[in-house]
């Protein structure tokens, strides 16, 4: 359950950065970024925590797993959608 509270609280701070990344086509907007960063760290923690199993190190890999996946989310749906 904590997992879940901390991969969403993770995603959306993800989201809040996002707006002071370099320009580019934001999809939806500042809703869009927050919703996208969320998902991204929701996947990206789950995917590892069910990597690593269970225990201290399971969490640390977690937390890494759901920053990554936040910001790989963001960074792939901003790609695909900029006109190049």
């Amino acid at each position: 359950m904590w997992y879940l509270v901390f991969w969403i609280v993770v995603g959306l701070a993800a989201g809040l950065l996002s707006k002071s990344a370099p320009p580019g086509v934001r999809i939806g907007g500042m809703s869009g970024d927050l919703i996208s960063g969320t998902a991204g760290a929701v996947f990206g923690g789950w995917l590892s925590s069910h990597m690593m199993g269970e225990g201290y190190i399971a969490w640390m890999g977690s937390m890494v797993g759901a920053v990554v996946g936040a910001f790989a989310l963001l960074f792939l749906l901003r790609l695909s959608f900029s006109k190049a």
